[in-house]
């Protein structure tokens, strides 16, 4: 179930609402355990700390609110405090910023009644026993064990609390990580691994206290820095990358320190946010560039908004044909087609259409792209009955299946479903799986396409030689295609070795009684090249770009 979500007005109106039935209706942010406070203006801040209204002196080890957040579902409990008992409803809600940027936060609704009016609970709440007492049990409590760096719940309130106190400081969220950390622990052994991170934890944790900020451990190898604006310098983060390089490489692994940087233009924002802000950009930086450094731009913040309007309104964006099949061509060296690939575009309000690799890796993200998939396999099948009786009718559809299908709905009941009420023969939609998918699980994935297979589907295998490839799946995957992307050729500088492989590809493939097909075509010469070689079968630009269903029947 998804959190409701509010505008900061609609927030402030339902607060006012709830003012009159409830002792105190209040929207908090439970990792920072924070009140969020919205004045007249519409501006939102942040307030006390949450948790100060029952006389507890840190956060609460059992925060419902906190519960509700991440569980997206509302939670209960009480807080009993000086004879009165606090009826606690937490439940979760998404706050929409006027930027169009949102995050999520819990609305209490609270209720005080006297020990005496409440019925005893099963278990006591002693707030005297939950909370740490003692200043060696509150540092273990506050920090990670193997950094002593702090952890981060500590850090979310601590961060919190100096933005609070320095209102006229320009602050700074670095988040770090090393690439491919779990290849140090499998090659080196968890022992070295640990090693490594201490290094980094003292690195760290040496650069914020001399410049007056915060660091933690978050999470496996990623840290957060949270570092005053006029006491960052690059050149520091580029220090420390290189001496973790020195300290962690060897002649086997070449460790890789790297940073995403947020510059925080507006405080009142969750330090969660401004940690995932720094975490979008760090994602920005290749395992195999020298650059070890990125910052979060504008662009950045607009596709964040963008993903969330998706994610938000994505029912309502399928109901309202937001999400269209476009067409791009299958044909034989001459331009001849024989069938197309079904491809998806997400059109904007004003028409304007968005690339799928700015929506895809969302909604997968988001667990919507089995949805997203079994709608345009609807839209196929559809038109694959619309062109039965037509000059088209020989032509075929071939789908794109996510490797999460296969985990979030029975794929053999919805395909042979679609094809059942629309009358299509199985062989008219063939099924394109990536190797990265079917290398996840392959045993499970491999027994629903045998049964696809044999029920008569044609199953093909996407984006062969863009991942690491295995010969052993050919072996074991009953698969009618290897679909051979031209990017592979692209990116090669030694054009005869690369074409050498190629050219056994398509050889291996046709002596094992698969068909080649290759996509990603452009030029003339890649074609002739490719059709010298022994491939029939082609997709690309060359022929065609993907087209709306309209245009492709006017032209085919």
């Amino acid at each position: 179930m998804k959190p409701a979500e509010y505008t900061v007005s609609e927030m402030r109106d339902l607060l006012d609402k709830m003012s009159g039935m409830y002792n105190i209706a209040r929207v908090v942010n439970p990792m920072e355990a924070r009140v969020l406070e919205i004045g007249d203006d519409g501006r939102v801040g942040m307030s006390d700390k949450c948790y100060k209204v029952w006389g507890a002196d840190q956060r609460c080890t059992n925060c419902s609110s906190t519960t509700a957040c991440i569980s997206g579902c509302h939670r209960e409990k009480k807080e009993h405090y000086q004879d009165n008992v606090f009826n606690i409803h937490s439940n979760p809600v998404k706050l929409i910023m006027d930027n169009g940027a949102s995050y999520e936060a819990v609305v209490e609704l609270i209720n005080i009644t006297s020990d005496s009016e409440a019925e005893a609970p099963e278990e006591e709440n002693d707030r005297a026993a939950e909370n740490v007492g003692g200043a060696a049990a509150r540092y273990y409590a506050y920090h990670d064990n193997l950094t002593k760096l702090l952890d981060i719940d500590a850090f979310y309130e601590f961060a919190r609390e100096k933005l609070l106190d320095t209102p006229d400081t320009e602050w700074t969220m670095v988040v770090s990580d090393i690439t491919d950390f779990r290849m140090i622990n499998n090659l080196f052994g968890i022992g070295r691994g640990n090693e490594i991170l201490i290094k980094a934890a003292e690195l760290i944790s040496e650069l914020t206290e001399r410049a007056g900020g915060l660091s933690a451990r978050i999470r496996d190898d990623r840290f957060a820095m949270l570092i005053p604006g006029d006491s960052f310098s690059r050149e520091d983060l580029d220090d420390i990358a290189r001496v973790m390089t020195e300290y962690g490489s060897n002649g086997v692994y070449k460790l890789r320190f790297r940073f995403g940087v947020y510059s925080i233009g507006d405080t009142v924002i969750p330090v969660s946010v401004m940690i995932d802000r720094a975490k979008t950009a760090l994602a920005t930086v290749k395992s195999d560039a020298r650059e070890a450094v990125a910052y979060y731009d504008d662009e950045m913040l607009r596709r964040e908004i963008f993903e969330h309007r998706v994610i938000s309104r994505f029912e309502s964006m399928l109901n309202e044909g937001r999400f269209r099949m476009y067409l791009q061509p299958l044909t034989d060296e001459n331009g001849k087609p024989f069938g197309a690939e079904a491809l998806v575009r997400c059109i904007r309000e004003d028409g304007t259409i968005v690339p799928p690799a700015d929506f895809i890796g969302t909604l997968e993200d988001a667990g919507l792209i089995h949805e997203l998939d079994s709608y345009v396999w609807e839209q196929a099948v559809r038109q694959l009955s619309l062109w039965k009786g037509t000059e088209r009718e020989d032509l075929i559809i071939s789908v794109n299946m996510s490797g999460r299908d296969f985990f979030s709905m029975d794929v053999f009941e919805v395909l042979t479903g679609l094809l059942d009420r629309y009358g299509v023969s199985r062989d008219k939609l063939r099924l394109e799986i990536t190797e990265t998918a079917l290398i996840d699980d392959m045993d499970e994935v491999n027994d629903v396409i045998l049964r696809l297979r044999d029920e008569g589907f044609y199953i093909e295998i996407d984006d062969f030689g863009k991942g690491y490839s295995s010969l052993s799946m050919l072996r074991n995957i009953p698969a009618d295609m290897l679909k051979l992307d031209m990017g592979f050729l692209h990116e090669s500088e030694d054009d005869v070795r690369c074409r050498i492989i190629v050219g056994a590809v398509i050889k291996m493939a046709r002596d094992i009684d698969m068909d080649v097909l290759v996509e990603g075509v452009e030029t003339e010469r890649q074609l002739r090249t490719l059709a010298g070689m022994g491939c029939r079968c082609f997709q690309g630009y060359y022929f065609s770009k993907p087209l709306p269903v309209e245009e492709f029947e006017k032209r085919y």
